[in-house]
């Protein structure tokens, strides 16, 4: 098994801007992607929490339900406590109190005799694209036509720590399960990406498993053409 990353900010931003976060493992076989909004302070942050728990969770396998509630309460505990409370300015902390949003995408893989099991959790528009032949499966966005609207977020709640007796919110979340072949290859992507990558079909997504482009040149002239939207993009890459 093996995985190739990008993660690029918007066209004319700096690196240490981008509010994309992912990370890729291919020793625990897990890989995700989190797209912080743009429009919530420290989402940037938020993103990073969100993917370095899911990779650390202990267990996938259980209750959906209990999944997600213990990945979001961790990663909201591990947000607020990245977070210099004291030292905000009070503009930046009434704003920050309100917290942060990110779309995700999530996978672990098992390798069950001669095939691979994959599991998908996501939130809002970052997308799976898992490719056997010439059958391409996306999840959980199945057309073009499920980006640009509001996609579900992932809210890191108010300001404060969450303790286990604490209520908190859960996302709409989506779960699908796939049995997949050793010919099979993998593309995770942010919704700016996902939706080039929807665009183009079977060719691109055989194309990036092919080789994924390393230059920020690449992906920037693709957004300048307007071939894609100028936001921040994320891509992992897997070939099993």
């Amino acid at each position: 098994m093996k995985s190739q990353s990008i993660v690029f900010p918007k066209v004319g931003n700096q690196q240490e801007e981008c509010e994309d976060y992912l990370f890729a493992s291919d020793t625990k076989m897990r890989y995700a992607i989190a797209d912080g909004a743009s429009d919530s302070i420290f989402s940037g942050l938020w993103a990073k929490s969100l993917v370095d728990t899911f990779i650390d969770f202990d267990n996938l396998s259980g209750d959906p339900e209990i999944v997600i509630d213990q990945v979001c309460r961790r990663a909201i505990n591990a947000w607020h406590d990245k977070i210099e409370w004291n030292n905000l300015k009070w503009n930046v902390k009434n704003k920050s109190v309100l917290g942060s949003y990110s779309t995700f995408i999530g996978i672990d893989i098992k390798k069950i005799e001669k095939n691979y099991r994959i599991s998908c959790m996501a939130v809002g528009d970052s997308c799976s694209f898992i490719l056997t032949g010439r059958r391409l499966e996306s999840f959980p966005v199945k057309d073009v036509s499920g980006f640009g609207l509001h996609p579900n977020l992932l809210w890191s709640g108010h300001g404060e720590p969450i303790f286990e007796d604490s209520e908190i919110q859960l996302p709409n979340y989506e779960m699908k399960n796939y049995t997949v072949d050793e010919r099979s290859g993998i593309v995770l992507a942010s919704d700016a990406a996902s939706k080039w990558i929807m665009e183009g079909g079977v060719e691109r997504v055989r194309s990036l498993l092919e080789k994924l482009p390393e230059d920020r040149e690449y992906w920037d002239d693709l957004r300048i053409k307007g071939e894609m939207k100028n936001d921040d993009i994320s891509i992992i890459t897997i070939s099993l």
